[in-house]
């Protein structure tokens, strides 16, 4: 799911994004991996451990089930920090015209959780 903060984009422009977003993701992560599509705790919520109990069961069960790492891709400018002190390791930013229509200035990076 996107949100856009600026007026709404021409279709054409979201649909060429996208493209450029994934062959530019693929640079740096391939396909066919176990991935944290949307994790979002509200605003209000933020900073008082809601997100890091929600990793702790995420991140149980995915022990439980044998998964052998995680990734998930953020924005610089949004939630890397969180990820980084959760024990994701970085792995490295790319391009992505989608992460300029979300955050101004934001770059896109990928991210990856060792469950061994």
């Amino acid at each position: 799911m996107i949100f856009i903060k600026s007026d709404k984009p021409d279709k054409n422009d979201l649909i060429n994004a996208l493209k450029v977003h994934e062959k530019n993701r693929a640079d740096v992560v391939d396909k066919g991996r176990s991935e944290i599509v949307l994790f979002v705790v509200s605003n209000e919520y933020q900073g008082k451990g809601y997100g890091k109990k929600l990793w702790a069961g995420f991140k149980e069960q995915c022990v439980k089930s044998g998964v052998g790492s995680i990734i998930v891709e953020t924005n610089k400018l949004g939630a890397s920090s969180f990820y980084e002190g959760i024990g994701f390791r970085h792995l490295g930013d790319f391009d992505s015209p989608l992460h300029e229509f979300a955050t101004k200035g934001g770059q896109a990076c990928m991210y990856e959780y060792s469950c061994q």
